[in-house]
């Protein structure tokens, strides 16, 4: 953790956190040492990105806060590393203000900084309004408000330079995003459900979120286990449509994968989560679509946006367990509580005695167990649900969706190349991957399981872009199905350039029941 309350403070530690990199050599006793991987909660991530806290580019991938909604938009933006954020920020000139101690170099701008800043980056005009060119610069930097923590120091030296080049910052910590999306759900749910269960929710509501600003990552997966149950069963009664039902087992599984070992990932789990994120957040647009105790923009923030977005993506690469700091949120919580029960309130002795205690309380065994006991008890609820099949989709979504489904399938490129029977196969008036827990975790026809040892998010997102050229190419050439009639191809700039139509057998099955039923 970088200390100091605010972002100047901060930067100051950047020489000595920079002095400790350039010990670092590529092999010590057989071993690669490198800075790989930065993590921790909204605020702390966008510091060390170098990205804007708030606003309407709030995540690192540079995505509008009022496009989270658009799932297409959101698939398909690709976060740019470190090296590439500093390259942006000092493409024009306004970045030497950081020398001078400005940390946020574009705030306060007059009209003329902004038009020469904006020639900069090839954005050229003339009779726009000061308000218009602020969001037109807003637009080219998606919400970078300077370079990453640790090349503020000095802008011009790359990544390589400084020896942070495998370096990258996470757009997702999945204990605060799944708090706060489990929190929001619970909130909003009694006023989305049939109105004859509207009381019975509320109270649901009230007996676990209740006046709470902030619950704890622990509850709040107790809880929605229980909201589980409680839906489970409403529908056995036939009083909730199975839409509500599979949105919180969605979000269930996510939760049960998320805090995971790493034993556990595997093939089948990633495909699992990237399609459970999908399911969620489809249903989530559908029965969210105009909430009533929160605004649009609240319940579709960022922490909504990490979990359907960048958790899946995060997976194929880390243990999501590990990327949690849950342990560390607690300590912070006893520390909290330790300064202010028994403390004089001055600063001079409130870090001594809150250490001095704190140390003392770790050493008793039943607070350790306290712990174990919580974590088995979420874990003996969950065990209480009931068993899910295979993801499954109708054909009726995937035609009415098919751009939408189109885009989830560009993200499991490498588990669709792997042709039908595979991953996928068709069912009744759908289809299903085989991605629950009864099907094998790995098969021979792949893909490979890839670590962040050996790759980054960006080599992964290229993996996944070839293998999307490959399933186009094999598609267009009957090689192999997919479960679309037509596939969209785009250029570099998103735009659609052709239309590639299937010659396979799963697109005649499709043609002659259309037929049938016409």
């Amino acid at each position: 953790m970088v200390l100091g309350s605010s972002d100047k403070e901060q930067l100051t530690y950047n020489e000595t956190r920079l002095s400790d990199l350039k010990d670092i050599t590529e092999t010590v006793a057989g071993y690669r040492i490198r800075l790989r991987v930065f993590t921790g909660d909204n605020p702390a991530r966008q510091y060390e990105g170098g990205q804007q806290r708030g606003g309407n580019y709030s995540c690192l991938c540079g995505v509008n806060v009022t496009d989270h909604q658009n799932l297409i938009k959101c698939y398909r933006m690709e976060t740019l590393t470190l090296e590439d954020r500093r390259k942006l920020v000092t493409k024009g000139e306004l970045w030497k203000k950081l020398l001078e101690g400005e940390t946020n170099p574009f705030q306060k701008l007059k009209k003329e900084d902004l038009q020469s800043e904006l020639d900069y980056h090839g954005y050229h005009s003339t009779d726009e309004t000061k308000g218009q060119l602020q969001e037109a610069l807003a637009h080219i930097l998606h919400g970078i408000c300077r370079p990453p923590a640790l090349m503020c120091h000095e802008p011009l030296k790359s990544a390589s330079d400084l020896n942070i080049d495998h370096y990258e910052v996470l757009c997702c910590e999945p204990l605060h995003d799944l708090s706060n999306v489990i929190q929001n759900i619970i909130t909003e749910l009694p006023m989305q459900v049939p109105e004859n269960l509207r009381r019975e929710f509320e109270a649901f509501s009230n007996s676990t979120i209740g006046d709470k600003k902030q619950i704890k990552g622990s509850d709040a997966r107790l809880y929605a286990i229980k909201l589980s149950k409680f839906i489970a069963m409403k529908h056995r009664e036939g009083k909730i449509s199975e839409c509500f039902l599979n949105l919180v087992n969605s979000l269930v599984e996510i939760i049960q994968i998320s805090y995971a070992s790493e034993k556990s990932r595997n093939q089948r789990q990633i495909l699992r989560l990237f399609n459970q994120c999908f399911l969620f957040a489809t249903l989530s647009k559908s029965i969210f679509s105009k909430p009533s105790k929160m605004t649009t923009r609240k319940f579709f923030g960022s922490h909504f946006h990490s979990i359907t977005i960048h958790i899946p993506e995060t997976f194929r690469l880390f243990c999501l367990r590990s990327i949690i700091p849950e342990q560390e949120e607690r300590s912070f919580g006893d520390l909290r509580q330790i300064s202010l029960r028994t403390s004089n309130r001055q600063a001079k002795y409130v870090i001594d005695n809150g250490m001095l205690r704190f140390n003392a309380q770790q050493k008793f065994q039943a607070k350790q167990n306290s712990f174990r006991k919580q974590d088995s008890a979420i874990s003996h609820q969950a065990k209480l649900l009931e068993k899910r099949g295979n993801s499954t989709f109708a054909h009726k979504f995937i035609q009415q969706n098919t751009i939408l489904f189109q885009s989830h399938l560009e993200r499991i490129a490498d588990f669709m190349v792997c042709g039908e029977n595979v991953w996928w196969s068709t069912l009744g008036d759908g289809i299903q991957f085989h991605d629950c827990p009864d099907e094998v975790e790995e098969r021979e026809a792949g893909p490979p399981l890839h670590h962040f040892d050996s790759s980054d998010l960006q080599k992964e997102r290229h993996w996944i872009s070839l293998n999307w050229k490959v399933c186009l190419q094999d598609y267009g050439t009957g090689k192999i199905n997919l479960p679309i009639k037509r596939l969209r191809v785009y250029d570099g700039d998103g735009n659609m350039t052709h239309i590639i139509e299937g010659k396979s057998l799963f697109t005649i099955k499709l043609l002659c029941r259309n037929l049938i039923i016409s």
